[in-house]
């Protein structure tokens, strides 16, 4: 059964050859609401793209933004090798596809459209994280 990838603009905007090389490094799971994807502070080892329900962005123990279907989160991390500024936290019904940090990285070398899609979304993120204070 192949992963349905509709509901993401970011990936549905690639050239199909960049969707199945993204699709084949790709995994999806269901979480229950409240089990945390990721903590501040961690090393980052996976993106993150919602296929349904939802994920809390949780910095200091307040919801700075909340991801639906489509949203991507833990890209800020992986791009800027750093630790996690944040939380994720599954909302309800949350399906996500996931993919490894070293498979992230090899996907932005050897995709091009992916990888200037990631730098138009580091950007935005880079701007309300400054629009927030933090």
């Amino acid at each position: 059964m192949s992963t349905d990838i509709s509901n993401i603009p970011l990936l549905t905007s690639l050239p199909a050859d960049e969707q199945d090389a993204i699709l084949a490094k790709a995994s999806t799971s269901w979480h229950l609401p409240g089990a945390k994807l990721a903590e501040a502070g961690e090393h980052a080892y996976k993106f993150f793209a919602v296929l349904n329900g939802s994920v809390d962005v949780v910095v200091g123990g307040a919801v700075v933004a909340t991801e639906g279907v489509g949203g991507i989160v833990g890209e800020m991390a992986l791009v800027e090798d750093d630790r996690r500024n944040a939380d994720l936290v599954a909302g309800p019904d949350l399906q996500i596809l996931s993919i490894m940090s070293w498979d992230f990285r090899s996907l932005l070398e050897s995709c091009p459209a992916f990888a200037a899609a990631m730098d138009g979304l580091i950007e935005q993120r880079t701007a309300e994280r400054a629009a927030r204070g933090g």
